[in-house]
Protein backbone atom coordinates (compact mmCIF):
# COMPACT_ATOMS: atom_id res chain seq x y z
CA UNK A 1 0.00 0.00 0.00
CA UNK A 2 1.54 3.12 -1.01
CA UNK A 3 0.85 6.92 0.95
CA UNK A 4 0.39 10.12 -1.76
CA UNK A 5 1.55 13.25 -0.21
CA UNK A 6 1.06 16.82 -2.39
CA UNK A 7 4.14 18.63 -0.97
CA UNK A 8 3.29 21.55 -3.63
CA UNK A 9 0.44 22.96 -6.04
CA UNK A 10 0.92 26.13 -8.29
CA UNK A 11 -1.30 26.37 -11.16
CA UNK A 12 1.23 25.05 -13.61
CA UNK A 13 3.14 22.23 -11.01
CA UNK A 14 2.00 19.82 -8.56
CA UNK A 15 4.36 17.38 -6.63
CA UNK A 16 4.19 14.48 -4.48
CA UNK A 17 5.87 12.48 -1.99
CA UNK A 18 5.24 8.65 -2.00
CA UNK A 19 5.98 6.35 0.70
CA UNK A 20 4.99 2.76 1.66
CA UNK A 21 2.69 2.41 4.38
CA UNK A 22 3.25 1.38 6.67
CA UNK A 23 6.95 1.61 6.60
CA UNK A 24 7.03 4.93 5.22
CA UNK A 25 10.10 4.41 3.34
CA UNK A 26 10.50 7.09 0.53
CA UNK A 27 9.66 5.01 -3.08
CA UNK A 28 9.56 8.11 -5.40
CA UNK A 29 8.32 11.51 -5.63
CA UNK A 30 5.79 12.82 -8.83
CA UNK A 31 6.09 15.82 -10.56
CA UNK A 32 3.40 16.98 -12.74
CA UNK A 33 3.93 20.07 -14.89
CA UNK A 34 1.72 21.43 -17.22
CA UNK A 35 3.03 23.14 -20.31
CA UNK A 36 -0.27 25.32 -21.44
CA UNK A 37 0.67 24.53 -25.16
CA UNK A 38 -0.74 21.83 -27.72
CA UNK A 39 0.66 18.44 -27.27
CA UNK A 40 3.16 17.79 -29.92
CA UNK A 41 4.71 14.28 -31.41
CA UNK A 42 7.96 14.94 -29.71
CA UNK A 43 6.49 15.06 -26.19
CA UNK A 44 5.82 11.17 -26.73
CA UNK A 45 9.19 9.64 -27.25
CA UNK A 46 7.89 5.76 -27.64
CA UNK A 47 5.76 7.39 -30.75
CA UNK A 48 8.69 8.56 -32.57
CA UNK A 49 9.09 5.48 -34.66
CA UNK A 50 5.69 4.82 -34.74
CA UNK A 51 4.41 8.16 -36.32
CA UNK A 52 4.86 11.59 -37.94
CA UNK A 53 3.29 14.45 -37.61
CA UNK A 54 0.89 14.05 -40.15
CA UNK A 55 -0.60 11.32 -38.42
CA UNK A 56 -0.16 13.09 -34.87
CA UNK A 57 -3.23 14.46 -33.49
CA UNK A 58 -2.64 17.31 -31.47
CA UNK A 59 -4.47 17.41 -27.70
CA UNK A 60 -4.73 21.13 -26.56
CA UNK A 61 -2.85 21.16 -23.88
CA UNK A 62 -0.03 18.61 -22.95
CA UNK A 63 1.07 17.52 -18.98
CA UNK A 64 4.32 16.21 -18.33
CA UNK A 65 4.55 13.58 -15.67
CA UNK A 66 7.83 12.27 -14.30
CA UNK A 67 8.36 9.98 -11.45
CA UNK A 68 11.42 10.50 -9.73
CA UNK A 69 13.10 7.68 -7.81
CA UNK A 70 16.83 6.57 -6.28
CA UNK A 71 16.46 3.49 -8.15
CA UNK A 72 14.32 1.92 -10.99
CA UNK A 73 10.82 0.82 -9.38
CA UNK A 74 9.51 -2.31 -9.35
CA UNK A 75 6.96 -3.17 -12.61
CA UNK A 76 4.23 -3.37 -9.95
CA UNK A 77 5.06 -0.61 -8.51
CA UNK A 78 5.53 1.51 -11.01
CA UNK A 79 2.08 0.27 -12.51
CA UNK A 80 0.47 1.72 -9.28
CA UNK A 81 2.15 4.70 -9.16
CA UNK A 82 1.22 5.53 -13.08
CA UNK A 83 -2.69 4.47 -11.93
CA UNK A 84 -2.28 7.73 -9.73
CA UNK A 85 -1.17 10.06 -12.30
CA UNK A 86 -3.72 8.42 -14.49
CA UNK A 87 -6.16 8.62 -12.36
CA UNK A 88 -5.45 12.78 -11.61
CA UNK A 89 -5.39 13.40 -15.54
CA UNK A 90 -7.40 11.49 -17.33
CA UNK A 91 -10.09 13.39 -16.50
CA UNK A 92 -9.15 16.46 -18.92
CA UNK A 93 -10.93 16.98 -21.44
CA UNK A 94 -9.00 17.91 -24.33
CA UNK A 95 -5.56 17.13 -22.62
CA UNK A 96 -2.78 14.83 -23.27
CA UNK A 97 0.16 13.67 -20.62
CA UNK A 98 3.46 11.25 -20.67
CA UNK A 99 5.04 9.65 -17.96
CA UNK A 100 8.46 10.01 -17.81
CA UNK A 101 10.81 7.76 -15.41
CA UNK A 102 13.48 9.25 -13.97
CA UNK A 103 16.51 8.35 -11.78
CA UNK A 104 18.46 10.66 -9.62
CA UNK A 105 20.97 10.27 -6.90
CA UNK A 106 19.86 14.02 -5.51
CA UNK A 107 18.02 13.80 -2.05
CA UNK A 108 15.52 16.00 -0.65
CA UNK A 109 15.29 16.83 2.54
CA UNK A 110 13.31 19.52 3.33
CA UNK A 111 11.28 20.24 7.10
CA UNK A 112 7.40 20.46 6.96
CA UNK A 113 7.66 22.70 9.99
CA UNK A 114 10.80 24.20 9.57
CA UNK A 115 12.07 24.52 5.92
CA UNK A 116 9.95 23.29 2.54
CA UNK A 117 12.19 25.40 0.16
CA UNK A 118 14.12 22.81 -0.39
CA UNK A 119 11.90 21.25 -2.63
CA UNK A 120 11.50 24.03 -4.90
CA UNK A 121 15.27 23.30 -5.75
CA UNK A 122 14.57 20.20 -6.46
CA UNK A 123 12.17 20.17 -8.68
CA UNK A 124 13.71 22.92 -10.56
CA UNK A 125 15.99 21.22 -13.21
CA UNK A 126 12.94 19.36 -14.10
CA UNK A 127 10.32 21.91 -14.48
CA UNK A 128 12.66 24.06 -16.74
CA UNK A 129 13.40 21.37 -19.07
CA UNK A 130 9.70 21.44 -19.40
CA UNK A 131 8.36 25.14 -19.28
CA UNK A 132 11.31 27.81 -18.69
CA UNK A 133 8.42 30.01 -18.31
CA UNK A 134 7.35 28.76 -14.69
CA UNK A 135 8.60 31.14 -12.15
CA UNK A 136 8.78 29.35 -8.84
CA UNK A 137 11.51 31.55 -7.15
CA UNK A 138 8.60 33.75 -5.32
CA UNK A 139 7.51 30.58 -3.14
CA UNK A 140 8.35 31.51 0.68
CA UNK A 141 7.91 28.91 3.38
CA UNK A 142 4.79 30.76 4.95
CA UNK A 143 3.24 29.93 1.37
CA UNK A 144 3.25 25.79 1.79
CA UNK A 145 0.59 26.95 4.89
CA UNK A 146 -1.70 26.95 2.25
CA UNK A 147 -3.78 23.99 -0.47
CA UNK A 148 -2.32 25.90 -2.71
CA UNK A 149 1.46 27.87 -3.28
CA UNK A 150 0.45 30.69 -5.52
Amino acid sequence: MLRYTRLLKTKNVEFYQVLDHPTLDLKCYILLVDTRRPSQLSDFPVLEDIEDDRDFESDANFIQAFIISPKKLSKELNEEVSMFISDILDAKPNSSFFILEEETDRELNFSIRKDMLPIIDFIKPYVCKVNRNIDLNNITHNDFNYLSQD
